[in-house]
Order: C-alpha cells, then structure tokens, then sequence
C-alpha cells in the first residue's frame, strides 16, 4: 500500500490552488488566453472572479490540512468534492466542445489529486470517523 506523506498531498495541492487561484485573480488577461479561455468582460467578470477566489480558498485549507491533517479533515473532504465537481464540470463540457488542452490538464491534475486525496482518508479512517457523511 502506499503510504502518503500529507504534508507533501496537501502542500502539492496548496502550491496548485493558489499558484492557479492567484494567477487568475492577478493575471487575468495574460492568463485566459494562456489556458484557452474565451474574452472574459461585463458580467461574467463576477463568475471569474468568484471562481478563483473559490480555487485560491481551496489553496488555504490545504494549506491548514498539510500542517494538521487530523483536525481539518473536513476541509480535506470539502476540498476533495471541490476537486471532483471542477474535474466533472471541465469533463461534461469536454464532451460537447473543444476544449483547450491546457484546461483538460487542470482537470487531470484535479483527478490525479482527487484519487490521492481518496486513498489518504482510506488509509486515515476511524471507526468513529463521520467526516465522510451519514
């Protein structure tokens, strides 16, 4: 079985979220032509916005999981949808559009951390462990 270091999952997955939720909160118009996205303008600035502030947020709490993995589990289990619901959005669309593979590459990375993130609770589990829900 493999054996996973938290403190490297959940750095790697900080350094990931923030490296990408900074870049597109601060970079945006040298970053979306770079990733595939389309001209961002008006109104669709807040869903931009929203969902990097979102994707740095992420970065914080694997910040917190790496140096205290027991007590943030549940930002580990929020993370770990959070991962899992962007990789499904990027595939679904994927599956009607052409999509740059630079964003297919963001939703593998997403999916490579998702399994890691998987195998971590796995391994970690008490019996008395309800962060996984009912």
């Amino acid at each position: 079985m493999l054996a996973i270091r938290p403190q490297w999952l959940f750095g790697a997955a900080a350094a990931f979220n923030l490296a990408i939720g900074s870049s597109l909160l601060l970079a945006r118009r040298a970053l979306t032509p770079l990733v595939g996205l389309d001209t961002i303008n008006g109104t669709n600035l807040v869903t931009y916005y929203l969902t990097a502030a979102f994707v740095t947020l992420f970065g914080y709490a694997y910040v917190r999981a790496a140096f205290n993995p027991a007590r943030y589990r549940p930002y580990i289990v929020l993370g770990l949808a959070g991962k899992l619901i962007a990789s499904a959005a990027i595939l679904t669309i994927a599956s009607f559009v052409r999509i740059p593979p630079s964003l297919l590459a963001l939703a593998g990375a997403d999916l490579i951390f998702s399994f890691l993130m998987i195998a971590f609770l796995r391994q970690t589990a008490h019996p008395s462990d309800t962060s996984a829900g009912p």
